[in-house]
């Protein structure tokens, strides 16, 4: 997913240059090699091309703590009126693919927001479908609860139809039980490379909300045609063989 994830963000920053106000960028990728920073608080318009490549494993819940802290400690050396309005933090990767300390994201996370107002906005990109019961968290955080990821055609078996997607919060209240982040700012995006671009898309429609409202003002959180373009499945690909022959599936 490393094409729809890099053509994703940097879309997402085009479209946030075109925004009035002003808006500073830290953009940092982690990885099995610790996390590296592309840039600090550089204005949107300096900010160049993203860089992204595989590394071998996730380390989602490791970044998403350094980069709070670093954010938090770039914030802290500054005076009071050099400080931004608002900040809000968009995390991009595979929550199932790191079983990292979840504890210390979610008190951290929730702290920034109760504390100072951050706010956080998850693209939870899947690169294969994810079947019910895949996760024992539910919203509320009790154990041993299923919870219902929602994948697939809508109008399918288990699968919400057009205009439901309000009433499938589920999908994503792993944000919510896990992270910290609330499941109205998150969306789950994939298994299909167009579905991680539209949700990359909905991501920098959700900041743009963010940065036009007030401080400590409710952010309005993801639409159901935004999810259920963020839920494009993978296109089917035919046999090797059927591939090699130029035969049509």
């Amino acid at each position: 997913m490393a094409d729809a994830i890099r053509s994703g963000v940097d879309a997402l920053l085009a479209d946030q240059r075109e925004r009035p106000g002003e808006l500073l960028v830290t953009l940092a990728a982690c990885g099995g090699g610790g996390q590296q920073s592309a840039c600090a608080q550089r204005p949107v318009a300096d900010v160049a091309p993203v860089a992204l490549k595989p590394r071998g494993r996730s380390a989602l819940h490791e970044g998403i703590v350094t980069l709070i802290d670093d954010v938090g400690a770039g914030l802290a050396g500054l005076e009071e009126s050099e400080r931004p309005e608002r900040v809000v933090l968009a995390v991009v990767g595979d929550t199932a693919a790191d079983t990292g300390d979840t504890e210390r994201v979610r008190k951290l996370v929730e702290r920034q927001r109760r504390d100072y107002a951050w706010e956080f906005v998850l693209v939870d990109v899947s690169s294969t479908p994810r079947p019910a019961g895949t996760a024992s968290t539910a919203a509320t955080g009790a154990p041993g609860t299923d919870e219902v990821h929602n994948d697939g055609v809508p109008g399918e078996a288990g699968v919400p139809a057009e205009g439901e997607w309000s009433d499938v919060l589920t999908a994503v209240a792993i944000a919510e039980a896990r992270l910290g982040v609330p499941a109205t700012a998150a969306i789950l995006a994939g298994p299909g490379s167009d579905g991680v671009r539209a949700g990359l898309a909905a991501a920098s429609a959700f900041v743009s909300r963010a940065r036009a409202s007030r401080p400590w003002e409710p952010v309005e959180g993801f639409t159901d045609d935004e999810r259920a373009a963020a839920s494009a499945p993978a296109p089917a690909r035919r046999a090797w063989w059927r591939r090699l022959l130029g035969a049509t599936a």
